[in-house]
C-alpha cells in the first residue's frame, strides 16, 4: 500500500520551513494520524472477528 511507504518515510525537516510548508507539513501529519486511526480500528475488527 503506498501509504505504508509514506508512514515508514522519515520526515524531511527543512532549515527554515516557510508558513506554507508548515501548513503543508501539518496537515500531511493530520492525515497520517487518521490513516493510522483507520489501521488500528481495523487491526482491532481482525481481532476481535478471530
Amino acid at each position: 500500500m503506498p501509504w505504508k511507504a509514506n508512514l515508514l518515510r522519515p520526515l524531511p525537516i527543512p532549515r527554515k520551513p516557510s508558513p506554507k510548508q508548515v501548513k503543508e507539513g501539518s496537515s500531511a501529519a493530520q492525515d497520517r494520524r487518521v490513516i493510522y486511526n483507520d489501521y488500528k480500528i481495523v487491526l482491532i475488527i481482525i481481532i476481535v472477528v478471530i
